[in-house]
């Protein structure tokens, strides 16, 4: 009734005020669906590495044993294997290995005596799962009687193309009447065997990459769609860290200093950790893997010294620092990472991508648009997250003397933004040797203390140095580290020190540009605060008399420029 206290209105119905909320410790959604099979992925020797369940009202989900008896529900971390793993290595190299979409299916053939498997978490992501057990082998692609699965099989067949030793596409519903939706089950279903399944295989042409092998279903126009993930579909798991309350997975990291600060060194320190699967400075795990360096600076003899003196295993790395084939070969992330994806697929378990650096590996990336930068960085983000491996991108600071850390980041807020964790080499004597990677933004987690670190030699002044970390500073912050905090150690602003600087420069007289630019840079003031210091002094730019081409000065009021010697131009009559 209107007006009536809702505990009135409870006690009069016999209820409690708790009954109107629903029971703590309610069964997340998934564990109140009904599990209706489980299907085993196993290593080469048998191992279980993870589940897929299936669920009722059906819906599927991976899962992996926690180690306790209980399971955790993500694959974090998880080699992704085919199904059957054991199967497949067992058969005859002539024999032929069918792919269907689904374990349902690849049970179902099995069962009978042939060899098929699937890849996991279901159709368009075969990229996931490690493929390498299918090359040299004779494949034969099972696509559901629908446009999807066309689709998921055509891209199996591309990844599959010059690595297997033959690859089939086998439509089952040009040979036999299916339903819509239809799959192999179906088929068998229908009064068909395995027997005349190898014949019809036998008697289907391999598979090449061509536009014409595409049904017309699948050349038709797709609309834009947005993406949807129900929540229960969504992995429970916490964030997952290539380096903890460091390096997140599946996500952009951004690391970036000064020059000099040892950027490239301290990225290979980080994969030679991945490669080796040493634990890391502050006593961390880190789960081991491989590598991809992506050079856009220097040459790959260079960042290969710098991986052998950090200890990398060079057997878990390679370098990309050029395109092949026709065509510009200088690499543009904001285009080219579909020819990284095809790459990452020869470099099983890849756990880290380093980018190295921002700028030359994104030239045609225009660092003032903000939407634009963003746009670039989005392909190189589903990337990551897809595959869940933490991209490194190596950048440089701009020449500004913003008083936050996060706005001296070469891109500024758009790079910040995009990345889910940012941190600065830096220090805070500029003459001494004490490093310091201190955490400028952590998203989604409670960022670690600053670590300090070394650049040690090896004795051999041909080769660079390497990494010697020291330990975690809880009283350092980015904001101590090259000149970077707001106020100066009087108080004053670092508009102000800066102001104070250039008089005290200018006051002796005029002084070029040119000059003036370069020792404010040694001196810690970048462009941004120059032009606020200039406008407070009421500073005038001037030309040099006498003199071709023009020399420009920075002057006081009341200073005139210098007139030169026309001969110190180098022309002359």
């Amino acid at each position: 009734m209107a007006g009536c206290d809702t505990s009135a209105v409870v006690d009069a119905m016999g209820l409690k005020m708790a009954d109107l909320f629903p029971p703590r410790n309610t069964p997340a959604p998934h564990q109140q669906r009904r599990i209706v099979a489980t299907y085993d992925y196993t290593d080469e020797a048998g191992k279980l590495l993870f589940q897929s369940v299936r669920y009722e009202p059906k819906g599927f989900k991976q899962r992996r044993s926690d180690g306790k008896g209980g399971w955790t529900w993500s694959l974090n971390g998880v080699r992704r294997v085919l199904y059957r793993l054991t199967l497949i290595i067992e058969a005859g190299e002539d024999s032929f290995i069918f792919m269907v979409e689904g374990e349902k299916d690849a049970d179902r053939i099995s069962t009978q005596g042939t060899v098929a498997t699937t890849t996991s978490g279901g159709a368009c992501k075969g990229n996931l799962t490690d493929l390498t057990p299918l090359h040299n082998r004779h494949i034969v692609l099972l696509p559901d009687n629908d446009a999807t699965g066309r689709k998921h099989v055509q891209q199996l067949a591309a990844l599959l193309h010059g690595k297997a030793a033959s690859v089939r596409v086998l439509d089952l519903a040009k040979h036999a009447d299916m339903p819509a939706k239809g799959d192999v089950s179906d088929w068998l279903d229908a009064g068909h065997d395995t027997d005349e399944l190898i014949k019809l295989a036998e008697c289907t042409p391999t598979w090449e990459p061509s536009d014409t092998t595409q049904s017309d279903e699948t050349q038709l126009p797709k609309m834009r769609a947005l993406a949807m993930r129900i929540g229960i579909d969504v992995d429970d798991e916490m964030t997952s860290y290539l380096w903890r309350r460091r390096l997140i997975n599946g996500s952009l990291n951004v690391l970036f200093s000064r020059p000099g600060r040892g950027k490239s060194t301290v990225a290979a320190d980080i994969t030679a950790h991945v490669t080796r699967g040493r634990s890391w400075a502050d006593g961390s795990v880190c789960e081991s893997g491989s590598a991809l360096y992506l050079r856009g600076e220097g040459t790959d003899r260079a960042i290969h010294d710098r991986m052998l003196q950090a200890g990398a295993d060079p057997s878990r790395y390679a370098i990309i620092g050029r395109a092949e084939g026709a065509g510009n070969p200088m690499i543009d992330l904001a285009s080219d990472v579909p020819l990284l994806a095809a790459r990452l697929d020869d470099l099983p378990y890849t756990k880290l991508i380093i980018v190295d650096t921002l700028d030359s590996l994104y030239p045609s990336m225009n660092m003032i648009d903000n939407a634009k930068i963003r746009a670039c960085l989005w392909p190189l983000q589903e990337l990551a997250a897809s595959r869940n491996i933490c991209v490194l991108i190596c950048a440089h600071t701009n020449k500004g003397g913003h008083a936050d850390p996060l706005d001296r980041l070469s891109g500024g807020r758009a790079i910040g933004g995009a990345a889910r964790a940012v941190w600065y080499l830096g220090k805070i004597d500029c003459e001494a040797d004490e490093h310091y990677l201190a955490c400028v933004k952590a998203n989604d987690f409670l960022a670690a203390p600053a670590m300090e670190y070394a650049i040690v030699g090896c004795g051999n002044v041909d080769m660079p140095g390497a990494i010697r970390w020291i330990g975690e500073r809880d009283d350092v912050s980015a904001w101590d580290l090259d000149n970077l905090q707001k106020q100066g150690g009087d108080g004053t602003s670092k508009a102000q020190q800066c102001a104070d600087w250039l008089a005290h420069l200018l006051a002796g007289g005029p002084v070029e540009v040119s000059k003036v630019n370069t020792l404010a840079e040694d001196a810690g003031f970048g462009e941004y605060v120059i032009k606020k210091a200039k406008r407070a002094l009421n500073i005038d730019t001037k030309a040099a008399k006498g003199i071709q081409p023009v020399r420009w000065y920075l002057c006081l009021q009341g200073q005139t420029a210098p007139v030169l010697d026309i001969a110190m131009s180098g022309g002359g009559m």
